[in-house]
């Protein structure tokens, strides 16, 4: 065998490997690219994750986080107490966790949720909506939810 036999062999072996992992990166990332169709349509048509759902989603695609990331509010509603919480971020989904896990957030929320509660959580992002920022829509989601009154918000929201 020459040499020139010996490196068309080679070259068919490395183009065989990386067409394999060239298809094994497309089936893994149309799995991922269903999930994330699934979760898109929860946030766009503005429909709620119960809190096991989202806790799911979140850990299986935190790594991919720039795939669900948002800017907008959040409304955590407590299905046991019918109590809300309304919130806003950059990073919804990560906030989002943060409540639900005690690494910041409302103390209330997570006091009710590591004790059982039940929890709707809705994401709304700001995009598409009338509001210019984020200040304006959160404090009218908490005046429209009668969160600071009779839910766990602490305050109107931000001026």
């Amino acid at each position: 065998m020459n040499l020139t036999d010996k490196l068309l062999i080679a070259t068919i072996i490395l183009i065989s490997v990386l067409l394999c992992l060239i298809i094994a990166l497309l089936y893994k990332n149309e799995r991922h690219k269903k999930a994330m169709i699934k979760l898109r349509k929860y946030i766009n048509n503005k429909k709620s994750l119960n809190d096991e759902d989202f806790l799911t989603i979140y850990q299986k695609y935190r790594t991919h986080y720039n795939d669900f990331d948002l800017v907008g509010c959040y409304i955590l509603h407590d299905l046991t107490n019918d109590k809300y919480y309304v919130g806003q971020s950059t990073h919804v989904p990560k906030r989002i966790y943060d409540h639900l896990n005690g690494n910041s957030g409302n103390p209330d929320v997570y006091f009710y949720y590591r004790s059982g509660h039940k929890f709707e959580i809705t994401m709304i992002p700001l995009i598409g909506t009338r509001y210019l920022r984020l200040d304006d829509m959160e404090r009218d989601l908490i005046k429209a939810y009668d969160s600071a009154k009779n839910g766990y918000n602490r305050s109107n929201g931000n001026r």
